[in-house]
């Protein structure tokens, strides 16, 4: 088609710099970031603490401006927080006055979407993350996988191409952490959202991404980008599953051999 350019990649980092000021002292987050994420893909990202990559995720949402270099989605440049990329943080951040059907359906309805589209949305999104019998709950009311999952509906209601998540699972217990890193893994096969999440948890970074991407501790930017070939369903207890496991701590230093 004339004219038409087909655009490979859902996110493109090119020359991404940034750095604070902290007490009239330059402290430099991260230089020279390249990144290519490939649309549909799961990119996990994963450093020591310090190592930019929250920041990297905020420049990405649109929540912070980088000092130099461009982040393309879709291939349009990122100037500002849009609709096309939904962030899940560490806490749901849900409004503890709105039921959970409104704390889901508020974008919807900052839209000006009819009423009809919004009621369908909303029930389509629940019964996606296993909530639907919980529409007229609070809050306050839910355990915190079941609010994590109405941020999670919450953001993929709007339709973004791509999902960031920032730590969204670092504050649940064990058992409810493997729970909802199955329905993470569920819910990106089902949609086909390119997701891009950042952990601490080195084996939850191997149970869900297609790539790893690893920071340097001093503001280098990306050490590298490992790739992550394990059939899915993964098994956590396999030779393989370990394998990947131990090779990635031994890049912090943190191997039981």
């Amino acid at each position: 088609m004339d004219g038409y350019q087909r655009v490979e990649h859902s996110l493109k980092i090119q020359g991404l710099e940034k750095a604070f000021v902290i007490n009239g002292q330059v402290h430099k987050v991260f230089r020279g970031v390249d990144l290519a994420v490939e649309r549909g893909a799961f990119f996990v990202i994963v450093g020591e603490s310090g190592s930019g990559k929250t920041t990297l995720l905020r420049i990405i949402a649109g929540l912070e401006r980088a000092d130099r270099g461009s982040v393309a989605v879709g291939g349009k440049e990122v100037e500002r927080v849009g609709t096309e990329r939904g962030m899940v943080f560490q806490e749901p951040r849900l409004l503890p006055w709105l039921t959970v059907r409104k704390n889901v359906s508020i974008g919807l309805e900052l839209r000006g979407l009819p009423r009809t589209e919004i009621e369908q949305t909303v029930d389509e999104y629940l019964r996606l993350v296993g909530l639907g019998g919980f529409a007229s709950a609070y809050p306050s009311q839910l355990s915190g996988g079941m609010a994590q999952r109405v941020g999670i509906a919450r953001a993929l209601a709007m339709s973004p191409e791509i999902l960031l998540l920032d730590e969204p699972l670092g504050a649940l217990d064990a058992m409810t952490k493997i729970r909802m890193q199955r329905e993470l893994e569920r819910i990106w096969q089902e949609q086909g959202v390119t997701m891009i999440m950042v952990t601490h948890d080195i084996e939850e970074a191997v149970y869900l991404a297609d790539n790893i991407v690893v920071m340097a501790k001093d503001g280098e930017g990306i050490r590298e980008v490992i790739p992550i070939s394990l059939a899915r369903p993964r098994d956590r207890s396999s030779k393989q599953f370990g394998g990947v496991r131990e090779a990635l701590l031994r890049e912090f230093h943190l191997s039981a051999h």
